[in-house]
């Protein structure tokens, strides 16, 4: 009768323990199937921006072998003279928050002036 129940008791912690251990053996393939998917996806990611970006320079040579010739044309009729650029530099436009752009438009609005009837 004792050892019947002692029995009993490994028994139920055996077959405790091993569900347990199951169950976290389960979370821990989730949790690296996730992880794996999330470095596949930023390495697509980086890939899909680094073809964005090549096909951007690209089209921006051309673009900007454009305006070269532009600016040197105007240049030349603006001075009546024969002239040679030797340094163009683009400046980036930078982006803009939506609460600086509320702010200025806040401040533009208090500065209007009422035309007295």
């Amino acid at each position: 009768m004792f050892w019947d129940t002692i029995l009993e008791g490994f028994l139920v912690l055996i077959v405790g323990m091993t569900g347990v251990l199951l169950v976290l053996f389960v979370f821990y393939l989730i949790i690296e199937g996730i992880n794996k998917l999330e470095l596949f996806l930023i390495e697509k990611q980086k890939k899909k921006a680094e073809r964005a970006k090549a096909a951007e320079s690209i089209s921006r040579t051309e673009d900007e072998d454009d305006l070269i010739a532009i600016l040197t044309a105007a240049a030349s009729v603006a001075f009546s003279s024969k002239i040679r650029i030797t340094q163009i530099r683009f400046i980036k436009s930078q982006p803009v928050s939506p609460w600086a752009t509320l702010g200025r438009i806040n401040l533009i609005s208090s500065h209007n002036i009422q035309k007295n009837q």
